[in-house]
């Protein structure tokens, strides 16, 4: 259903946006013994370029900020050190020393196809045998990798410190950039798209930078009217120190097809892939598009929830969060990677916090496998049968029920700073993941009645209400309940016991809430239920009703007739006149 895009901190262009490693060698420390400042550099011999007229085209011009939209980063010349500093130091190549280069300025070399050119305007160049240069003028550092992945990436790094990343997709035969900027509060970084490179529509709010066709409209105007938005930010700040004070591109596709090309991925299924980069949802062109009736309309917005885009925020959150741990810290060892039991865990735990009826479906998908006996072993990743989010999601919650959500963010930092896996759970959780898990599965049977009493009203939590039809309250006019037929002396009319308002509803389906917490579906139909918890109310649209409550059954006809079916299967039935007749278990009339 959905797909991180883990991208590791530490070198940000050593994986793909998917998170799969790729060979990736970055710029050699140059020790500054290796180049010796006593002599006179001028006495070297002269070194020609292997290109004529390569040099005359480097005149550094740069602007004093990196670009934030796509058309101005494309507009940018990037330097490229490997095509415009290509000396040719013929018979000398791979003796140490120093040469004179074609402006005047002096070159080291310290071994071959390793030199610094120290030019004449005040640049310098370094080159390594590996192919990476390095162009530093007027406080820009530009550092062209060497990267299978992404040949020719380059990262362009301002005066201001900001940063861009141009490389190419191969995708889509095209090059993308990365942004990048200090910031008191975290880093900042996102990806830069091309505007209506893959839907029509831009729009921003918050912190998200939507792009999206019309068949996503009614889903980004519900988030906006969703009341709790700022909440979900400020919790994941305060529970895990999770955030993300820049922009998070969101593109929402259509088409799978579309998603998977621009994330590279044949694999991706429908849902969200979300990182450090960026947000990718779909598929718009299977969502139910809003009601022409406004009224309609404002519950399916108000009805709507949020599970993918909140679950990808949190992606991009934790990633920001690594982000700003490992900011400052020199020397530190690789970012070490959660297995996606984490990775998703934390995602749904965010998610959960905000949307209650998705954490009682979450609750509900974890029992029914338990019930099933569908419990994986810890090396059974898997991703298509959901098993990362449930038994992920399970681990996690239940380390937060217990013991609060200080353990898990340390996890997570520790990770983030370099510490493995195995190491940071029993450092922060005292225990290792199979450990956990079963740990956390008890948790969840053990406290199975209280949280499925917690789970009935989560969800209804924030649905729109409906009121009754004839003020009914749902409640029976029976004080006690018959033992056998011949106790049943009238059988109550239901029909506005618990029928609720639903005159400007035609054609929707939908759940609401009643006015004192039950639970209502609706039906396109016209048909309606609603549950109170004790009793269960169903409405027809041909006007006949049903309530089933502590194992009896009382039905209502549109012609006046009622009946009340005990448990045993035995029954009462009042005709419309207000005559009484009484039937056994098989339905067989019973004589006066």
């Amino acid at each position: 259903m959905k797909l991180a895009l883990y991208i590791p901190i530490a070198l940000l262009m050593s994986f793909d946006l998917l998170g799969h490693p790729v060979e990736s060698v970055g710029p050699p420390e140059i020790k500054t013994a290796e180049i010796p400042r006593t002599r006179d550099f001028r006495s070297g011999p002269g070194i020609q370029l292997r290109i004529p007229g390569a040099d005359a085209a480097f005149k550094p011009s740069f602007p004093s900020t990196a670009p934030m939209d796509y058309q101005k980063a494309s507009a940018l010349k990037f330097p490229d050190a490997n095509q415009m500093f290509a000396l040719a130091f013929a018979q000398y190549d791979g003796k140490p020393g120093w040469y004179t280069g074609p402006d005047g300025g002096r070159i080291y070399q310290w071994k071959q196809n390793n030199w610094v050119w120290e030019r004449a305007d005040g640049a310098k160049i370094t080159r390594w045998e590996n192919g990476t240069s390095l162009i530093e003028s007027q406080g820009n550092r530009i550092l062209q990798y060497v990267n299978p992945q992404w040949p020719g990436a380059i990262e362009w790094t301002f005066p201001d410190g900001t940063k861009l990343t141009r490389y190419p997709w191969p995708a889509e035969n095209t090059v993308w950039f990365s942004y990048d900027r200090p910031d008191p509060s975290g880093r900042i970084t996102f990806q830069i798209y091309q505007k209506g490179k893959w839907a029509p529509n831009e729009t921003s709010y918050d912190n998200y930078k939507f792009s999206y066709s019309s068949a996503w409209a009614d889903h980004i105007q519900a988030f906006r009217e969703w009341d709790k938005k700022n909440e979900f930010f400020s919790t994941m700040e305060k529970l895990l120190e999770f955030k993300n004070p820049g922009q998070i591109p969101v593109i929402m596709f259509d088409q799978l097809a579309d998603m998977r090309k621009q994330l590279s991925n044949p694999a991706q299924g429908e849902g969200g892939a979300g990182g450090l980069l960026g947000i990718s949802m779909c598929c718009g062109a299977k969502r139910t598009q809003p009601s022409t009736n406004p009224v309609v309309a404002k519950i399916q917005r108000q009805q709507e929830s949020f599970p993918v885009l909140l679950h990808e925020t949190v992606h991009n959150l934790q990633q920001h969060r690594c982000f700003y741990v490992r900011s400052g810290k020199p020397n530190l060892p690789p970012e070490q990677r959660p297995t996606p039991w984490f990775i998703e865990g934390v995602a749904e735990f965010g998610m959960m916090r905000l949307l209650p009826r998705d954490r009682a479906r979450k609750y509900r998908e974890l029992y029914t496998a338990l019930d099933a006996g569908r419990v994986p072993g810890v090396n059974q990743i898997g991703y298509a049968d959901g098993n990362v989010y449930m038994f992920g999601t399970a681990m996690v919650e239940a380390t937060y029920l217990q013991k609060g959500s200080e353990p898990i963010r340390k996890f997570y930092d520790d990770m983030c700073l370099g510490t493995p896996e195995d190491v940071s759970l029993k450092r922060n959780l005292g225990m290792d993941l199979p450990t956990l898990l079963d740990s956390s599965l008890n948790f969840f049977r053990k406290n199975r009645s209280r949280l499925e009493a917690e789970m009935k009203i989560l969800e209804i939590e924030g649905l729109p209400e409906l009121k009754p039809a004839a003020g009914g309250d749902c409640s029976l006019a029976t004080t006690s309940l018959p033992g056998n037929t011949r106790d049943i002396q009238g059988v109550p009319d239901i029909w506005n016991t618990c029928r609720m308002d639903i005159s400007e509803l035609s054609g929707f389906t939908g759940t609401f809430r009643g006015p004192r917490g039950e639970r209502i579906t609706v039906w396109g139909t016209g048909d309606q239920a609603t549950d109170t918890g004790k009793a269960k109310f169903t409405y027809w649209k041909d006007d006949s009703a049903e309530v089933i409550f502590a194992g009896h059954k009382i039905t209502q006809w549109k012609a006046g007739d009622r009946k009340w079916t005990l448990p045993d299967g035995s029954s009462a039935v009042m005709r419309s006149t207000g005559k009484l007749d009484y039937y056994d278990q098989q339905g067989k009339y019973i004589q006066p």
